[in-house]
């Protein structure tokens, strides 16, 4: 919307520096200039005092002594008091970046019509001068102070003596280890409209802060953002591209944990430039907030961007968070570490934080600031800026118009406001905010787990043991990336080994059924054919699926399970008994810092190109179990295909319950055109859908879907199948599956190319294909090390961990106990 508004009532066009600005007004409200001023136009005052502005600075150059500013506008002003007349016009200033000529008609022409009906010449007052320089003439003919760069910002301090109670090194870490913080791409977690965590990362927004050392953050709403390209083809800072609003969940999410005071947990990121010291990591949990002000700024329209009619700017949501009192001093404003309050067991399903008794008391302005009065909308609003009064209701005709002492005055967008010091003071936590849900460090993992998914305690396979957990050491957020033990990556500290008692039972999986023939869904506009058979030899039903132009897909479904139960509980024994079985990293540009696979694998025979970074061990040294497997498949495809085919390789996968392996191809170099599987435990959904075109957008709809239970074979056969089609498996709860292929040319060493990004759903699951290959980098970190390869000569020299507690480096451990994914400061 446009700056002032013609005699008629029609708004004047934006241009120059008012694109960011304003709402109309009534000019019998707005323009109310002083005595001092009524005998000047304000067009003359303007146009005068830029010529001694620039004279100042002329004569800075040529070294004679000059007059300041406001001396020579006390010159111009007249000292008697005359009657201020009625004002018949509002006039808008521009001004032009560099002393130049007028707007060429070229750039006139790129204006609206709408701006070509309202605009004319004698409306808009062209300064051919730097915006610094309007600005600085500005603030001399309101009165307003010297503007200043914020010092507190610059301000850089010595680290903390402590080290927070929590923090991380990836996104995940956080996710999965956190319950109050799940959104590995969102900067505020919520659920079921309650907010429980919200990040300061990169993407800041004007005039964020962090003041009383910690005690106060200003910050903003999320959403609404795009980074725009610079000419030099960099990508440039956020900008707005839409109103923040309620509309937005995120948005309306925070606007009601102010008026409930509900408590959240604020955590900072090594991208929040705010931060007045260096982080030696990539989070770090700063403690528990609680919102106390909330309000709307005007920001400028991007170029490009297209603000709502009449207007040109959008609406910022600003957000004031305080410290919650009852937590002490913050840890990294304290000599004495802060005092954990004593809790119960967090569950892996956050709790709801305590709402206050009253819901008058929530209406309320939650806290009390030195404020204002505005003269347009008789609102009450706190005096945020040093500059002057602003009123900050976006309803307000006056909203986001500086009250001067010339009148109401819009804002230029280089124009610098500074929030005021008294505004920035801690304000007292109230009662009922006082009272926290949970500790900001949860609890580590319970020593004896029940060997059953009962009552969502966690059984062997259930979803709470595989999610991460807090050194009690170190306090480092850790991903469960070991089968058999939770372990820090950071100091080493481990808890809950598992045993060979850590079995979960066959009989306990609730999603354990008989299917009938697979409960196989076929589209058959894809063109897909099946036919059944029985086969007397395997004691099976044999389902076998025709690709078009691609391969075959046979289901075997054997009536006795014997073995496969045998096997299960094998399996099971042996993941408990060395670090066989590990969630090996992936990359990915969406999400900081690494990315484990959502599975725990173990690779045995020649060196397969898999997605994620892994070893692999001869059969010779592999586990009874899986040589077993690899027998039981051979056995099972030489029957079903009638002719002997040999595996050299067999991956090996245990998924817990929420575990998946998203949709993929096999289609690695130098892979034969078999590749077979067996299943044990729960049951499983594999789906199959054709690859997208060249030229279509979007994934294509499922062609195949097959459900492979307790002791089923899976056989794909033809290479065209791994070129043509991708394909996931989806278990129901607890699973674990051996794939045997024949690989011809193994690598001399592990090639790991990742072809992964996050699914849409945040949910972790991680998709690759050849289709996105080109997205990401092939560097991983380096390869887990098997202390049991090499000799104490060969053993490479890995960089020494690094602690946070005292900023110092500690010895790696030696000898290497476990082989574990590290990935490098």
């Amino acid at each position: 919307m446009a700056l002032f508004q013609q005699a008629n009532g029609s708004p004047l066009p934006s241009h120059g520096m008012n694109e960011a600005l304003r709402t109309p007004v009534h000019e019998a409200t707005v323009w109310q200039p002083s005595s001092a001023m009524s005998s000047f136009s304000t067009t003359e005052a303007v146009e005068t005092l830029i010529e001694s502005v620039l004279s100042q600075k002329s004569s800075r150059k040529r070294k004679r002594p000059t007059r300041s500013v406001t001396e020579e506008l006390e010159d111009i002003l007249p000292s008697s008091p005359i009657p201020t007349p009625t004002p018949s016009r509002r006039h808008r200033f521009d001004y032009s970046p560099s002393p130049s000529p007028l707007p060429s008609p070229s750039t006139a022409s790129e204006e609206s019509s709408y701006e070509k009906e309202t605009c004319k010449k004698s409306d808009v007052l062209l300064l051919p001068v730097k915006a610094s320089t309007f600005n600085r003439a500005l603030r001399v003919m309101s009165g307003l102070p010297v503007a200043s760069r914020a010092a507190r910002q610059a301000e850089r301090r010595e680290k903390p003596r402590e080290r927070p109670p929590v923090w991380a090194e990836s996104r995940q870490e956080l996710c999965e280890a956190l319950p109050y913080y799940r959104s590995f791409q969102s900067g505020l977690y919520m659920h079921s409209k309650v907010t429980f965590g919200y990040l300061l990362e990169a993407f800041p927004a004007p005039r964020d802060a962090w003041a009383s050392n910690g005690r106060v953050i200003i910050s903003h709403g999320g959403g609404q953002c795009i980074c725009p390209k610079l000419p030099n083809g960099k990508q440039g800072p956020p900008v707005l591209q839409a109103d923040q609003s309620r509309s937005d969940a995120r948005v309306d999410a925070l606007l009601t944990a102010a008026e409930r005071r509900t408590p959240i947990v604020l955590i900072a990121g090594e991208g929040y430039k705010e931060l007045p010291w260096n982080l030696d990591c990539a989070y770090v949990v700063l403690g528990w907030y609680w919102i106390s002000y909330t309000w709307v700024e005007a920001e400028p329209a991007y170029k490009g961007t297209k603000p709502p009619s009449g207007r040109d700017y959008f609406h910022r949501i600003k957000i004031r968070f305080d410290w919650v009192g009852s937590q002490g001093d913050p840890w990294w404003d304290s000599e004495i570490p802060v005092s954990p309050l004593p809790v119960n067991q967090l569950s892996s399903t956050p709790r709801r934080p305590c709402r206050i008794s009253s819901s008058k008391e929530a209406a309320e302005m939650i806290a009390t600031f030195d404020g204002f009065t505005c003269p347009t909308c008789d609102s009450q609003s706190p005096r945020i800026y040093i500059e002057g009064p602003i009123c900050v209701h976006p309803s307000c005709p006056a909203f986001f118009l500086l009250l001067t002492p010339l009148g109401l005055l819009p804002i230029p967008p280089t124009f610098t406001l500074t929030l005021c010091p008294s505004f920035l003071l801690p304000q007292k936590t109230p009662e009922g905010v006082n009272r926290l849900p949970y500790e900001v460090g949860p609890p580590g993992p319970v020593e004896d787990w029940p060997e059953a998914d009962e009552g969502g305690l966690g059984g062997a396979g259930e979803k709470t043991l595989w999610r991460g957990w807090v050194c009690s050491e170190c306090g480092r957020a850790n991903c469960r990336y070991r089968w058999e033990v939770w372990e820090c990556q950071a100091c080493g500290n481990s808890t809950a080994q598992l045993n060979a008692s850590h079995q979960v039972p066959l009989c306990r999986l609730t999603d354990l059924r008989d299917t009938f023939l697979g409960d196989a869904a076929m589209r058959h506009s894809t063109g897909l054919s099946a036919s059944l058979t029985v086969s007397r030899e395997l004691g099976a039903v044999v389902a076998i699926y025709e690709l078009p132009e691609a391969g075959k897909i046979y289901h075997i479904m054997p009536f006795d399970k014997e073995y496969a139960t045998e096997l299960f509980y094998e399996y099971q024994r042996e993941a408990t008994s060395k670090p066989w079985f590990q969630r090996r990293s992936l990359k990915s540009t969406t999400v900081k810092g690494s990315l484990l696979a959502q599975h725990f694998a173990f690779n045995s025979g020649v060196p397969y190109k898999y997605i994620v970074d892994t070893l692999s061990t001869p059969f010779d040294e592999s586990p009874a179990c899986v040589t077993k497997a690899v027998e039981r498949i051979t056995s099972s495809v030489a029957t079903v295909l009638g002719e002997e085919y040999q595996f050299n390789e067999i991956l090996s996968v245990c998924y817990r319950e929420g575990q998946k392996m998203g949709y993929h191809d096999d289609g690695e170099p130098g892979l034969g055109p078999v590749v077979a599987s067996l299943s044990l435990g729960s049951s499983a959904i594999m789906s199959f859908r054709p690859k997208p075109g060249e030229k279509q957008r979007g994934n294509t709809d499922v062609a195949l879907n097959i459900t492979l239970s307790h002791g089923d074979f899976m056989i794909m056969e033809g290479h065209e199948i791994q070129r043509k089609y991708h394909h996931r498996v989806v278990p129901q709860g607890f699973r674990i599956a051996a794939t045997a292929r024949r690989i011809s040319e193994p690598p001399a060493k592990p090639d790991i190319q990742v072809k992964a990004g996050v699914d849409a759903e945040d949910t972790g699951e991680v998709e690759y294909d050849d289709v996105v290959e080109s997205c990401l980098g092939p560097d991983l970190s380096r390869p887990v090390l098997d202390p049991s390869r090499y000799s104490s000569k060969e053993l490479p020299q890995l960089p020494p961990l690094r602690s946070i507690s005292d900023h110092t480096l500690l010895p790696r451990r030696t000898p290497i106990q476990h082989p574990y994914p590290y990935q490098p400061p």
